[in-house]
């Protein structure tokens, strides 16, 4: 679930007083926003408050069987903090610099606006995020309408029965197959926001009073993110495909569009793996 909403690396860097000191800053801003696997999760500040929202919502559901719409509701508060934090930090960055973003032209924001609204439609249009769209569709597709796992899974009963695995050994097994699943159904979710992202960022007139590191440019960690998960995709995907070997026919089409992805991407962001990002690749 993608609800996160990081503070930029800048504002986190001017936050970052001593109750906040042990939080890494810039941390969610290149990782793949699966907050239950992350270990990182105590040293990111929207991380421990998307553990927190997890175990009340968690606790609600024991204790008085919330529905759906008051999720929703939990979820949209969270979200409606983390915006009124960078709002506020991004409003005292402002006045530091004598900025007053309530007499910002009206006419230039408009401007802006419609700028922006290119950009976004190029970028929707851009043969990458259309291929990422393309592998994601086949990816649910697959899990859609695949029924080897299922079966896999049955199959696993009469081998311990026959005394064949133990039951302790059949049970590892499964959970082997079941990471494998949701690492490709989780990771199939983070290549077009990333690289959407990264091609926005790469239209920018690169400036290094912004990014002193030609390296350590934002469009460059965006686009590494994306290529991480496209790669730890491939290793899941080929593990699942020796497991169920019956089902190459049906993977195959998928794996060429993956690495499809993987080869554009490259070529597009040919630094992106060079990227350090913070806490991750420290």
């Amino acid at each position: 679930m993608h609800t996160s909403i990081c503070l930029p690396l800048s504002l986190q860097a001017f936050s970052n007083t001593s109750p906040m000191a042990k939080y890494i800053p810039g941390i969610c801003n290149y990782c793949n926003s699966w907050c239950e696997r992350c270990s990182f999760i105590d040293r990111c500040r929207t991380g421990e408050r998307q553990k927190e929202t997890i175990e009340r919502r968690k606790q609600q559901m024991q204790n008085l069987g919330i529905g759906p719409a008051e999720e929703e509701d939990d979820m949209a508060e969270e979200i409606l903090s983390n915006l009124q934090d960078a709002l506020k930090i991004l409003h005292e960055k402002a006045q530091e610099h004598g900025i007053d973003l309530n007499e910002i032209d009206e006419d230039e924001l408009e401007a802006h606006a419609a700028e922006s609204d290119r950009r976004h439609n190029e970028v929707r249009k851009h043969p990458l995020t259309e291929l990422c769209n393309v592998y994601q569709a086949s990816v649910r597709h697959f899990f859609r309408t695949s029924t080897s796992i299922q079966h896999h899974i049955i199959d696993q009963i009469p081998q311990v029965e026959m005394g064949i695995r133990s039951e302790n050994d059949a049970i590892r097994h499964l959970e082997e197959v079941n990471d494998l699943v949701e690492v490709i159904q989780w990771h199939s979710t983070i290549p077009h926001p990333k690289f959407s992202r990264a091609l926005l960022g790469q239209q920018e007139e690169y400036d290094p009073r912004i990014w002193p590191d030609p390296l350590q440019t934002d469009w460059n960690g965006s686009a590494k993110v994306g290529l991480v998960a496209l790669t730890d995709s491939k290793a899941a995907w080929v593990k699942l495909l020796e497991l169920l070997p019956g089902e190459e026919d049906k993977m195959l089409p998928v794996l060429s569009k993956l690495d499809q992805c993987i080869n554009m991407a490259n070529q597009l962001f040919p630094d992106a793996m060079k990227f350090k990002r913070p806490g991750f690749d420290d």
